[in-house]
């Protein structure tokens, strides 16, 4: 007849129980924080990325409106004042440009922002 070997191994023990609990919940806690850290610092390399992206898209986009609109100006005034008209179409086409232009360049820059910050988090 076989004698049986207690298996002792498989018996737990109060302190046992306490020691798996304590290296779970430290296991947990070091996964969750290392994997928020890589998160946070995830949105905020594509953050620098996205808004790389938007200035190189939208550089120059006020200067061509304020010239496109002065050299409308300019035209409508030399065909209503001839020389005078001229110069006070082009200042104004000037000043409609630069405030049409910067608004345009802020809603652009805040697109291409967002579809830069948008393709990069898919990553």
């Amino acid at each position: 007849m076989q004698r049986r070997v207690p298996r002792i191994w498989m018996i737990a023990t109060p302190a046992a129980l306490i020691w798996a609990a304590i290296v779970v919940a430290t296991v947990t806690v070091l996964q969750f924080t290392t994997t928020t850290t890589a998160h946070a610092q995830s949105a905020s390399a594509c953050e620098s990325y996205a808004h790389n992206q938007a200035r190189r898209m939208t550089r120059g986009t006020t200067g061509g409106s304020m010239a496109r609109n002065a050299l409308v100006g300019a035209g409508i005034g030399s065909l209503v004042d001839g020389r005078q008209g001229a110069r006070r179409g082009a200042n104004l086409g000037l000043g409609t440009g630069l405030l049409t232009g910067s608004i345009a360049a802020h809603n652009e820059y805040e697109t291409q922002f967002n579809r830069a910050f948008r393709r990069c988090m898919r990553i």
